[in-house]
């Protein structure tokens, strides 16, 4: 989403023209998966980003499409309570 306050042909014509120029040339990938792994001793904190996350798996994530422009967060942490040695939850 782009935004142009008082927008002005002579002033933000080429800007618009450059942007809706990329948006519509870039490569995109449709109905992307993929999975998100971490190592015993974190564990995930939040996921950010236009997706979505199979509940069963929940490192299953898949996104409607991806490109160059998209963000995607993947938040993880140190597990306060792992023990090095101790079996995988």
């Amino acid at each position: 989403m782009f935004y142009y306050p008082e927008f002005n042909p002579n002033v933000h014509g080429l800007k618009f023209q450059n942007e809706l120029y990329h948006i519509l040339t870039r490569q995109m990938a449709w109905e992307s998966v993929f999975r998100v792994r971490i190592s015993n001793g974190w564990r995930e904190v939040i996921t950010l980003g236009n997706l979505t996350i199979k509940q069963k798996t929940k490192d299953l994530i898949i996104g409607p499409t991806m490109d160059q422009d998209k963000v995607y967060l993947y938040e993880v942490e140190k597990d306060e309570h792992f023990k090095p040695g101790s079996p995988q939850k």
